[in-house]
This record gives structure tokens, sequence and C-alpha cells, in this order.
């Protein structure tokens, strides 16, 4: 397994990158799926596509469990 680590400056980035979606949100967290895919996949790197698709689907489940 390929460890990341992220520098502050990362934290920073993802922490802005995640306010300016929030602020444009409409429909819920799951309609900024393929945003989060592209940033955290596609442009960094930091995730797989098959551990972002899993974090969605934990999270679901979770949503799930309190409905």
């Amino acid at each position: 397994m390929h460890t990341i680590t992220l520098q502050p400056i990362d934290w920073l980035n993802l922490f802005l990158y995640y306010l300016s979606l929030s602020l444009l949100a409409v429909g819920g967290a799951i309609s900024l799926a393929p945003d989060m895919q592209r940033y955290l996949v596609e442009r960094n790197g930091w995730l797989t596509d098959v551990q972002f698709s899993a974090s969605i689907a934990i999270a679901l489940d979770q949503v799930a469990l309190h409905i």
C-alpha cells in the first residue's frame, strides 16, 4: 500500500477547496461527489478510484443508518 503524506499547504488547499464547494453546493454533499473525485483522485492522486468509491459508500451507509 502506498502512503501519501500531506504537507500543511496540502491541508490548507484541501480545506479551501471544500469550503468553496460548500458555498456553491446545491443538492447536498452527494451532488459534489464528481468534483471531489476529480480533486482527490485525478488532480492530486491522494486516493485511488476504489478508495474514493469505498469512502462514498461508507458515508452513504452511515447516513442511511440515521434516517
